[in-house]
Order: structure tokens, then sequence, then C-alpha cells
């Protein structure tokens, strides 16, 4: 039996999720402006680094920025690259806060 899912997804898992695809075109550029924002403060400090996935989850006070950052294998502390990003958000907007996961980006290796 084949079911069709009609309902929004914020609606199955309680909460309302915003990802850049499919969207309007204004929602689409929001989430463009950020990426690129972000990658390029990475490009300047950390070559080699990129953002992707990037998702929003908007709560009453505070907008969840969760996405992926692809490192090189010899980047070993994340905690500056991430303290960086927070920083970028805020001055975005004070309500942004970032959710990062890190991902070792061999493909791309040097």
């Amino acid at each position: 039996m084949l079911y069709i899912l009609v309902a929004p997804i914020s609606h199955i898992f309680g909460f309302p999720f915003l990802s850049g695809h499919g969207l309007p075109f204004s929602a689409g550029a929001i989430f463009d402006s950020i990426t690129a924002h972000f990658n390029h403060i990475l490009s300047q400090q950390y070559p080699g680094t990129h953002i992707h996935d990037l998702r929003m989850v908007p709560g009453e006070n505070v907008v969840n920025l969760v996405f992926d950052v692809a490192v090189p294998p010899e980047c070993k502390d994340t905690a500056p690259l991430t303290e960086q990003l927070s920083r970028a958000a805020k001055a975005l907007d004070p309500r942004y806060r970032c959710v990062i996961h890190y991902d070792l980006d061999f493909y791309n290796e040097q």
C-alpha cells in the first residue's frame, strides 16, 4: 500500500524545519546568502573548509542554524571554527545559534 505524505513535515515532528531546497526564491536567497557568508569567512581563515546542508530551525527566541562543515583531515581542533562561525551568525542576527557537525573531507585533499 502506498501512502502519500500531505502534511508538512513540521506537523509530524512538532517543530518547524526549513531548508534552502525547494523554497521560494526569497527564502532560498537567505540560505544562499548565509552559506556564502560563512564560506567566505572559512576561505579567508581556514583554507580547504566549507559548509554545506544548511538548515534553519526557528524557535520562539532562537533560530538554530544547523549545518555541516567539511574540514581537511589535518584539522584537529574545530573549536576556533565553531567560535568564529558563531560570532559571524550572531552578527547577522542575534537570534542565530550554530549547530555544527564536522565532516572530514578526504575528497578535496590537497
